[in-house]
């Protein structure tokens, strides 16, 4: 389900119901369903950047809303043929961080 709540800005609830479904629903083996808020904002020289948050509920928890894992990410356009990407991931059952930055150049 998607819902906008502004202009460029989403809400997005996926939810697996089968365990072998998880990954090509949710995207991640290990949650059942996963709440995403994102949004598209002009950032300098009039470029489009792409924001979003994510929370993936964890399969077992003791409770209905165990969030296992936060997912950030930003794709900010430099300048036209500079896109740079930056994804931050904690899991909070296992405490691991990851964090992964990269460039995009293209002519």
């Amino acid at each position: 389900m998607r819902c906008t709540i502004a202009p460029n800005s989403y809400v997005r609830s996926a939810t697996s119901l089968a365990d072998e479904k998880n990954a090509t629903v949710v995207g991640k083996s290990d949650y059942f369903e996963a709440l995403t808020l994102s949004a598209t904002i002009t950032g300098c020289c009039g470029l489009n950047s792409i924001w979003k948050m994510s929370a993936f509920l964890q399969e077992g928890a003791a409770s209905p809303f165990d969030v296992g894992l936060l997912d950030l990410s930003a794709d900010i356009a430099l300048v036209e043929s500079f896109l740079f990407s930056n994804d931050f991931t904690y899991n909070l059952t296992t405490s691991e961080v990851e964090w992964v930055v990269g460039f995009e150049v293209s002519w």
